[in-house]
């Protein structure tokens, strides 16, 4: 939901988190579990646009005592 929010496709997603086509369609078909740091990649990009950003905020996926661990000031 979050990338078709943004408009893009699994391929460029993949090229701006770094990883391939193949595990993207995995994690996003639930087939297969994310990485932590793919997880944070996505996290990152998502809190930072603001056509998602405020669907992380909804969803609670960013908290903030993980932005605190991460060293993130709240928005």
């Amino acid at each position: 939901m979050l990338r078709a929010k943004l408009g893009i496709s699994q391929e460029n997603l993949c090229d701006i988190v770094g990883i391939s086509r193949q595990t993207y369609s995995g994690i996003e078909t639930k087939k297969k579990k994310m990485s932590w740091s793919v997880f944070l990649s996505l996290l990152m990009l998502f809190t930072n646009n603001e056509k998602t950003a405020p669907i992380i905020r909804i969803a609670g996926a960013f908290p903030d005592d993980l932005k605190e661990s991460l060293n993130i000031s709240n928005r």
